[in-house]
């Protein structure tokens, strides 16, 4: 993956307040503000997981190893993910904490409050049998996120699935061992 502007000093100069990288957070390399009106675009404890995820996708270029379709599926993601951030009624949140209805699970989603939940006991009790980390489980959890709001298909695991095997591509992880659920 390639660094490309995200160390770029804010674009409106000194105007914006002595500190050039004010515009992200003092944090250009972390977080990304598109539209100006905030690089906080996820709430919750837990933003910086998922907002790693975006900035991998948002950032990912022809030298890493994904097709065509699975670039498709990173733009829509980011561009999802921009509307959201750019709107007042509309808002994701990413949370650390344990899943309301399977206390095992290394992250779950709820789309009626619009959250995903990153347990990392979960994750780490898992590490045998199965190599997950907070970023991949971000990963995932915003797979379900993007599937019901680009195309309200119930948050599938299958889509889920496939965008946290395109996070792993981009970044050169291992592939995830499948193992069934309890």
């Amino acid at each position: 993956m390639s660094l490309r502007t995200l160390t770029q000093e804010d674009p409106i100069g000194l105007a914006g307040g002595l500190n050039l990288y004010g515009f992200a957070g003092g944090d250009p390399i972390n977080f990304w503000d598109p539209f100006g009106l905030s690089a906080d675009s996820i709430k919750g404890d837990a933003k910086h997981e998922a907002q790693r995820v975006i900035n991998v996708f948002r950032n990912s270029d022809e030298n890493d190893a994904v097709n065509g379709t699975q670039k498709k599926i990173m733009g829509a993601i980011v561009d999802e993910y921009d509307r959201v951030a750019s709107s007042d009624t509309e808002h994701l949140n990413a949370v650390f904490g344990v899943c309301p209805k399977n206390a095992d699970a290394p992250g779950c989603y709820d789309h009626p409050s619009r959250t995903m939940t990153i347990n990392p006991d979960a994750i780490e009790a898992n590490q045998s049998l199965i190599w997950r980390s907070q970023s991949t489980v971000a990963a995932h959890e915003l797979g379900h996120w993007a599937d019901w709001q680009l195309w309200n298909h119930s948050g599938k695991e299958p889509f889920a699935n496939s965008v946290e095997a395109i996070f792993r591509s981009v970044l050169n992880l291992p592939a995830k061992t499948f193992r069934p659920w309890r």
